[in-house]
């Protein structure tokens, strides 16, 4: 596996985390859960992971390159 997947993996168990589950996630992500719980083995989008960053005001940051 590679470090980019690694690092959105990370990223995912943050925002899990920072939400206090993965449906709250899906919720704020507007997608199903099983849409997020496929992300634990693809990782999140790269699009998705920047979305996160503007919802959270910065609370969640992205620390890969992938992510502007």
């Amino acid at each position: 596996m590679s470090d980019l997947v690694d690092a959105k993996k990370e990223f995912l168990v943050a925002a899990i985390q920072h939400f206090k589950s993965q449906k709250k996630l899906a919720e704020v992500m507007k997608v199903t859960p099983g849409l997020v719980s496929q992300w634990k083995s693809i990782g999140m989008p790269d699009a998705r992971v920047y979305e996160l960053h503007v919802k959270t005001k910065g609370k969640l940051k992205a620390k890969f390159p992938f992510a502007a």
